[in-house]
């Protein structure tokens, strides 16, 4: 069932359904593209409808997809999910050593 509400000013239904996504024509090629898994890494901007958006996290699942596939496409993820990694181990530290982080 599709739930559609109308009191936030949007119009509710689908925004997109599965399948090859085209990317945004480069006004330099004109050339017709998609997207491919190759980008859809950390720190990726895409576009969908006109709507812009930033990857910044992903599932566990996603990260070890990436991180298993990193030869073949996602040579970029190493580094994100690497310093995502640092900043937990961090952030444990903080948290054991009952240290607060104050600006």
């Amino acid at each position: 069932m599709l739930c559609v509400t109308t009191d936030i000013g949007v119009p509710g239904g689908k925004f997109l359904e599965r399948g090859r996504i085209k990317k945004p024509r480069e006004p330099t090629s004109g050339r017709l593209e998609y997207y491919t898994s190759s980008d859809f890494y950390i720190g990726a901007m895409v576009e969908f409808n006109k709507y812009r958006f930033v990857l910044t996290e992903a599932d566990e699942y996603a990260y070890n997809y990436m991180e298993q596939h990193h030869d073949e496409v996602f040579h970029v993820i190493s580094v994100y999910r690497y310093a995502d990694i640092m900043w937990q181990q961090y952030l444990r530290l903080l948290v054991l050593n009952h240290i607060t982080i104050s600006s």
